[in-house]
């Protein structure tokens, strides 16, 4: 009976977890579709939301921390899209010194949809962030930690 209860219980998470994930993939594709219609004008709705998405990147215990890697790679994949398609005029580098440090502590992350993120936020940035990313090259270039993905450091993927 125990083993039984026990199956049911993680079966039931199990299901849990792939609604939370569903429900972060269709948030946001509407926040991307947002971004794509509306651009730029779409700034002020994305800073109201920033109290609630940054603490999704912080790491650590307490109530500011992700708890899931779900919770990561959305925050990571809202960032990648306000700097490409909010960027009109440089607009959004605003958010490049609140989240690229989490970005590059990302790129080494277990979860290889968290890192998949990072890194093409990575790109994101070297494409659409232009003058304002030079005085973060070095931290992309010489990241406090250098992380293993793949049997090759991520650091020579992203060679500005």
């Amino acid at each position: 009976m125990w083993l039984r209860n026990t199956i049911v219980r993680h079966r039931l998470l199990q299901e849990e977890a792939a609604t939370d994930t569903d429900l972060y993939d269709q948030l946001a594709e509407c926040l991307t579709s947002l971004m794509k219609r509306y651009r730029v004008t779409f700034l002020p709705v994305m800073d109201q939301l920033m109290p609630g998405v940054l603490p999704m990147l912080a790491e650590g215990a307490g109530k500011h921390h992700a708890d899931t890697a779900d919770e990561r790679r959305f925050a990571l994949c809202l960032f990648d899209d306000i700097i490409e398609h909010c960027n009109e005029g440089g607009a959004a580098h605003r958010y490049l010194e609140s989240f690229l440090p989490h970005v590059l502590r990302c790129c080494g992350h277990k979860d290889a949809d968290v890192r998949q993120a990072a890194v093409y936020g990575l790109g994101v940035v070297a494409q659409h962030g232009g003058d304002a990313v030079a005085p973060h090259v070095p931290q992309v270039r010489n990241p406090p930690t250098q992380h293993v993905v793949f049997g090759a450091p991520w650091v020579s993927v992203c060679v500005f």
